[in-house]
């Protein structure tokens, strides 16, 4: 996968620590795409591949992505590498004891 027909990727995602020193990602709008990581940072990234994964397979099998408050994605006619497609916005918005809630947006 080297590249993705997304413009604009908007998702409200969770992180826990995982009980063994890492942690866990999850996002209650995208069922199923879950992320582990050694530290934060490193989890972001990898369900930053997740979601490039899940939207590229979906898209390329037509399937219908499902977007909901906490999920939203604007596709684009040509695809665009996934080397142009940066994080620009990454809020905490919430923090219950373990588990932290961020806004992540990527744009190309």
């Amino acid at each position: 996968m080297s590249s993705i027909n997304v413009k604009n990727i908007q998702v409200k995602i969770c992180m826990e620590e995982d009980g063994e020193g890492g942690y866990f990602c999850y996002s209650l709008g995208l069922p199923g795409v879950t992320a582990t990581g050694d530290s934060e940072q490193e989890t972001i990234e990898n369900f930053k591949e997740c979601i490039m994964a899940y939207i590229d397979m979906s898209y390329r099998h037509g399937f219908t992505i499902q977007t909901n408050d906490d999920f939203s994605v604007d596709f684009v006619e040509d695809p665009i590498p996934l080397s142009m497609l940066k994080t620009i916005k990454l809020d905490k918005v919430q923090s219950n004891g373990s588990q932290n809630c961020f806004d992540l947006c990527l744009q190309s």
